[in-house]
């Protein structure tokens, strides 16, 4: 498995959000098919975790510090500008998206769809 950092910095991860399935190497649908998952599944499968590893390598490309050198994480991220009347919740996360980890919300991320697709599809018997 890419990890995030290796993916945000591969020269060609900023493209995958814009290549269509069909283009991706045929290993993972393969592998899904041996493991037992039928083509429809497998493609359900696949889909599932490359959208979620393409918003994962979005967001990480998207995490921005406004001010570093500011000690409040409201002003450090720039969540000041945003009216407090208006995203009150999203400021009262300040503290939580100042301490972000990629590798962990990944890991978390992938044990949770991973989670999911098992409790709803079942490989096929051989």
């Amino acid at each position: 498995m890419v990890t995030s950092a290796v993916s945000v910095r591969h020269s060609v991860s900023p493209r995958w959000p814009f290549c269509p399935p069909v283009f991706l190497p045929d290993g993972s649908r393969k592998l899904l098919t041996r493991a037992g998952f039928d083509g429809p599944d497998a493609l359900h499968i696949y889909r599932a975790l490359f959208g979620f590893l393409h918003g994962h390598i979005l967001n990480e490309l998207q995490e921005l510090v406004d001010n570093p050198d500011e000690t409040d994480d409201l002003l450090r991220l720039g969540l000041y500008r945003l009216p407090i009347g208006e995203f009150p919740l999203l400021r009262s996360l300040a503290p939580v998206l100042a301490s972000y980890d990629g590798a962990a919300e990944l890991e978390r991320g992938l044990d949770i769809l991973l989670t999911g697709l098992t409790a709803t599809l079942t490989p096929q018997a051989k």
